[in-house]
């Protein structure tokens, strides 16, 4: 996530993202392992926190913190020191309806995505941001891909850039 962006889910969410709760764990050397397109969905998610946190005892709210956010596999991973995954838990609930959303957001741009298998990632991109990203990687994408599976990126992305770049000429 850009600098900016991340600046400001600090300055809002400080007292949730606080470092003195977390030290050691990779929010807080790492920052938000995600990319920009998310950052409302992010908002949104800590927003539903904050709101739940406020009917919550001192003790519940002293002891959570968030531990890291990040993209795996296509999707958000948020994880936090509450450690309470019951169906009918109010935060369980608003992190797991944020990570199963982001398989819906294109993770550059925050328009509606899908997700997208491209050698070796996996991730969730607009159809526009995927046709970058074959474009921009495809060299590397073909140089660690078996050759039948070379066979059909060169396919597409001849359609896509009108030429491929998979084998060399």
């Amino acid at each position: 996530m850009s600098p900016e962006n991340t600046k400001r889910l600090n300055d809002r969410f400080g007292h949730i993202l606080r470092s003195d709760k977390s030290p050691r764990y990779a929010l807080h050397m790492y920052g938000f392992q995600c990319e920009d397109g998310w950052f409302q969905m992010l908002w949104d998610l800590l927003e539903g926190i904050e709101n739940h946190l406020k009917t919550c005892t001192p003790e519940v709210i002293n002891a959570f913190h968030v531990q890291q956010v990040k993209e795996k596999f296509g999707t958000l991973r948020f994880y936090t020191s509450h450690n309470t995954f019951d169906e009918k838990d109010i935060l369980s609930i608003l992190i797991r309806d944020a990570e199963a959303k982001s398989a819906t957001i294109c993770e550059e741009c925050g328009s509606a995505g899908g997700e997208v298998h491209w050698l070796p990632r996996v991730q969730c991109l607009c159809l526009p941001h995927f046709i970058d990203t074959v474009i921009d990687n495809i060299e590397g994408i073909c140089a660690n891909a078996p050759v039948a599976e070379r066979d059909m990126i060169s396919s597409y992305s001849g359609k896509i850039v009108g030429k491929t770049k998979c084998y060399p000429d």
